[in-house]
């Protein structure tokens, strides 16, 4: 990628704010804080390089780090600069590290961070590979972009990484005089001298002042090969002066010195046509024969100090954008971090000058920023594999080609893994977890006591797919903001899940090495049929490229019908290696996450089980401060209230109810509306539907027989309700589908009023019913 402001703007070199350079320095100790710490977790590569991942959050602003650490102490590491080949040429951060993988010779690409910026496939500034100009480059216009002053990123000549200014230049002979070219292949400012050769392009580029332009022809060695160092000799084929310049053509290997104003033309007065006339590159001696120096920016630390290189003000470094950083500490140790960005609830970026004290904050003496944006890619080799994957999340949801990138070469491959299932997640809290719903609305929770460690928790996925009965699929994602990255290559995922008999679809989503997304069955279509804890495994497909990382655990209903109200709960996933590991049912979790909905409805009580699970139903509901107050009286409208929750009963667009004693300001005039116009209820005399009298056991036989369509005879009789009783047929039936039975005392008691617990068992068992 090459930064916006690079595509609409110059680069070339502008002295006019030199002036007031000094003013775009930020120099302090005072380090960024970027909140609470949501996810971190630590890979070791290769000894010597160690990989750290870490995502913070702080008044709705969220930051996405990686973090490569590498000890160049360790023998068979080294750090290089890979090129994609000539400077047209692209590759992804990937490519280029399988590019300088040589395992003949033992060089393998571990870990890997963009470099460059770029415009239009090549690099935009200086690279210099083995004192050898690969691109001359080209310079921000002011100090408002990040390549206004000249600084720089490389490899010396004995391998140690350097993060300094430098300053280059081109000497001019001729008639056993000199001169300075003030720069090569850049724009031109009246009063300086500048060398250019068909790396350029074809001709000089004009300016508005008096200018002589010198063409020479015949230059040996090739100007096309640009070597610090080195003396290129000509002949002069032209000298050509005007009022404007820019009328001289570049010759093919030639080049032209072009001396704007009069001041600078006057050193070239006795030149004449069939003059020789020689050029030499020079730079700083720190960077003579280096491996590798790239020219980027701005500069963000100098001796262990925020020092941002350009204006800090500007909307290039104060924005929140992705970006990629080197880094360099006292005691020569290198790291690489890039921070994501562009994406609301992950990552929103980090401006220039928070970049530059996170730095500091990790142990960088110097540090420089490279390109960004949509380029910010790092790449690491994980255990068990031999090249690089991606190991942040690009902005634009794939890796960009790009020319470029610093790469950390080591003698030996990661290790193997040799366990044979690793812990991803044991949701100890969810601070790197997200809900999202599709078709659906819902929420997500923690559930559970820590009280016995973190066994005692698990993420709790609500959801309602009621709200939306129209084709389509209808889903809630629970989604880790920081996806979790699978070492070695798994051959199965396994988790605890706690169903709730819905006949839900449960999947995975997970993404291979290539950035693809494939879909990941734990159960058929309708097989999630469970309820309470069950261990469950799905098998990652053959033939896609690892290492995987998983980025969603969901559930999904296909079928309109069956589209419904639901909780379910998600404990201790893993990555699997041998494919004969399956949990034991001795390490089930401990909790039961149905337990505790109430104040008043204790463990130890005989419907806590069902209470709880019709309240994760959102079919029952509690009292101020927590209470269910299960001895209570339900109510008629309590109850209607209840069934059309239940069984998902559209309210809307109702009948008039036909009841003097329910008037339609009534908190439950539209479930008594439903529920009598769908011929649950009735009411208790033509006009009056009684909503506040209790409901007794023959009304609560007759409206669930009603509501589930039960039907069957049980042979039981009950002393107290004979066959001309009008409740006879429902209790006869309850009885039949166990849904609700007599007393020790051979009575079922028709007209007791039915308590909130036991109508809550009632409803529990018939909706759970095989």
């Amino acid at each position: 990628m090459v930064s916006d402001m690079f595509r609409k703007r110059s680069f070339f070199m502008s002295i006019s704010l030199l002036l007031f350079s000094s003013l775009f320095f930020v120099q302090g100790n005072t380090y960024a804080s970027f909140g609470e710490t949501t996810y971190q977790e630590d890979y070791s590569i290769v000894p010597g390089v160690t990989l750290t991942k870490e995502n913070y959050t702080s008044n709705g602003v969220d930051r996405a780090f990686n973090q490569m650490m590498v000890d160049l102490d360790a023998s068979d590491i080294s750090v290089q600069v890979g090129h994609a080949g000539p400077t047209h040429q692209q590759m992804t951060v990937t490519d280029l590290a399988e590019y300088h993988t040589n395992p003949a010779a033992s060089e393998y690409v571990v870990g890997s961070i963009n470099a460059s910026f770029f415009y239009a496939g090549s690099p935009v500034n200086l690279v210099v590979q083995n004192n050898e100009i690969v691109n001359l480059g080209r310079y921000s216009a002011n100090a408002n972009n990040p390549i206004y002053y000249s600084y720089a990123f490389g490899i010396t000549e004995d391998g140690q990484p350097l993060i300094d200014s430098y300053d280059k230049n081109v000497q001019l002979r001729f008639n056993g005089d000199s001169a300075t070219a003030h720069d090569f292949n850049t724009g031109r400012s009246e009063g300086e001298t500048t060398l250019f050769t068909r790396g350029y392009g074809w001709s000089v580029p004009s300016i508005d002042s008096e200018s002589t332009e010198i063409v020479v022809k015949d230059a040996s060695p090739t100007p096309e090969t640009l070597i610090f160092g080195e003396t290129v000799t000509g002949v002069v084929s032209e000298v050509n002066k005007s009022d404007e310049g820019g009328d001289s053509s570049i010759p093919e290997g030639g080049f032209v010195i072009a001396a704007s104003g009069e001041e600078q033309g006057e050193q070239f007065a006795d030149i004449d046509v069939g003059d020789e006339i020689s050029y030499e590159l020079q730079i700083d001696d720190q960077w003579m024969d280096s491996e590798t120096m790239i020219t980027t920016g701005p500069l963000l630390v100098e001796g262990g100090q925020v020092s941002v290189s350009m204006n800090e003000r500007s909307s290039f470094a104060s924005r929140r954008e992705p970006r990629s950083a080197v880094g360099i500490t006292a005691d020569d140790e290198l790291f690489m971090v890039t921070v994501d960005g562009r994406q609301s609830g992950y990552s929103d970026g980090i401006s220039l000058t928070d970049l530059a004290e996170h730095m500091i904050s990790l142990g960088a003496e110097s540090a420089i920023n490279l390109d960004g944006g949509g380029s910010t890619t790092m790449a690491a080799t994980l255990r068990g594999h031999q090249l690089p994957s991606v190991v942040n999340a690009p902005s634009d949801g794939r890796e960009r080609s790009m020319p470029n990138a610093i790469q950390i070469v080591s003698n030996s491959l990661p290790k193997d893994v040799s366990e044979s299932f690793i812990e991803l997640e044991r949701f100890a809290n969810l601070k790197n977890w997200n809900s999202t719903f599709a078709r659906a609305v819902g929420d997500h929770s923690l559930s559970g006591s820590n009280s016995e460690g973190d066994d005692g928790q698990s993420a709790k996925l609500t959801y309602d797919f009621s709200s939306d009965r129209q084709e389509g699929t209808s889903a809630a994602y629970l989604e880790p903001k920081q996806p979790l990255l699978m070492e070695g290559t798994p051959k199965k995922i396994g988790m605890w899940v706690h169903g709730d008999g819905r006949e839900n679809w449960l999947r995975l989503q997970i993404t291979d090495r290539d950035m693809n997304t494939h879909y990941v069955d734990v159960t058929g279509e309708n097989e999630m049929d469970w309820s309470g804890w069950n261990y469950v495994t799905a098998e990652i497909p053959s033939g896609i490229s690892s290492p995987y990382s998983l980025s969603r655990i969901y559930i999904a209903q296909t079928d309109k019908s069956k589209k419904s109200t639901g909780t379910v709960y998600v404990n201790n996933v893993e990555a699997i290696y041998d494919a004969e590991h399956h949990d034991t049912p001795e390490n089930e979790p401990s909790h039961n996450p149905l337990r505790g909905k109430f104040t008043d409805v204790g463990d130890d009580h005989w419907s806590v089980e069902e209470t709880s699970y019709l309240v994760d139903q959102q079919v029952i509901k509690g009292f101020p401060g927590g209470e269910f107050k299960p001895n209570g009286q339900v109510t008629r409208e309590q109850v209607s209230a209840m069934l059309v929750r239940q069984l998902n009963i559209d309210k809307s667009d109702r009948e008039e109810v036909p009841f003097d004693d329910v008037s339609e300001d009534r908190y439950s005039y539209d479930s008594i509306a439903a529920a009598t116009e769908e011929g649950l209820f009735t009411g208790r005399q033509e006009d009056q539907f009684a909503p506040e009298e209790p409901l007794t056991r023959a009304e609560a036989a007759a409206v669930l027989k009603r509501a589930y369509e039960l039907s069957g005879e049980s042979g039981v009789s009950f002393s107290d309700v004979d066959e001309s009783h009008w409740a006879y047929s429902y209790i006869d039936i309850l009885e039949n589908n166990q849904i609700a039975d007599g007393f020790p005392d051979g009575t079922f008691a028709p007209e007791q009023s039915v308590t909130r617990a036991e109508f809550a068992a009632f409803l529990y068992n018939a909706s759970t019913r095989d």
